[in-house]
């Protein structure tokens, strides 16, 4: 059982990439080597407290606060401006405005009265009719736009590496990272504040679970076959034999 314990977190952290679960199978290991009490077992559990120590090391991220922070910035995606839009100088505006009236109320001067007269009188009819109306929210369905498309599939990828952070499922978050760095890249500002840190939240992530260097369980195994116990079967009692 021992020997079949220590095999199973070799598979799990080499296999399945999955420390917690390599972790929970050491622990199991050692509590056997515990109950047997015997002192040659002391270098195997000495090498797993090792193994332990460096699976803690190797897997110190805080996965539950990169999820909601990425899980924050997924709520915010409607407000992130897209590639080309950019927003108007309130500077200018006031400046534009009020040098295109001068040019109209200029030409108006020198044009015939039939053309002057709907200037005079339809514009101010329209301008009060205008402040008749106030904007109010509705909450019926509006038909998606560019968009909103643009958002959910954000949206979807961000979804999917928090997803994969939480399961610890490193073969499906890593390729949705990199989807994810894409598709953002290719429709948003980048320069923006909340664009940027989202994009550098997905690249440390990116980083850490790359780089990861795992523990070797090469010397709990070597101490475990120099123990020389995990082949050993009981001795039979010794029956005498009964001469008839």
């Amino acid at each position: 059982e021992i020997g079949f314990l220590l095999t199973r977190a070799q598979e799990r952290l080499s296999i399945a990439q999955d420390p917690a679960g390599a972790a929970v199978a050491l622990k199991l290991a050692d509590q056997r080597l515990a109950a047997l009490a015997l002192p040659q077992t002391l270098p195997v559990r000495a090498a797993i407290s090792d193994a332990l120590v460096g699976l803690r090391k190797a897997d110190d991220f805080d996965a539950v606060g990169m999820a909601l922070s990425l899980r924050r910035a997924a709520e915010n995606i409607s407000n992130w401006p897209l590639i080309g839009t950019q927003p108007e100088s309130t500077a200018t505006a006031p400046k534009v405005a009020a040098a295109v009236e001068g040019a109209a109320s200029n030409s108006s001067a020198t044009e015939p009265w039939y053309i002057r007269w709907p200037q005079f009188v339809w514009r101010p009819v329209s301008e009060w009719f205008s402040r008749q109306f106030t904007l109010t929210r509705s909450d019926d369905p509006v038909k998606a736009s560019a968009r909103v498309s643009d958002d959910r599939e954000t949206r979807l990828w961000l979804t999917a590496v928090r997803e994969g952070l939480l399961s610890r499922d490193m073969h499906r978050m890593m390729p949705s990272i990199v989807e994810a760095q894409e598709w953002i890249a290719q429709h948003y500002a980048t320069d923006a504040p909340d664009v940027h840190h989202t994009l550098a939240e997905l690249k440390r992530t990116q980083d850490f679970y790359a780089g990861r260097q795992w523990p070797s369980f090469a010397p709990i195994f070597k101490a475990w076959a120099a123990a020389g116990i995990e082949n050993t079967a009981p001795t039979a009692p010794h029956t005498p034999e009964v001469q008839p």
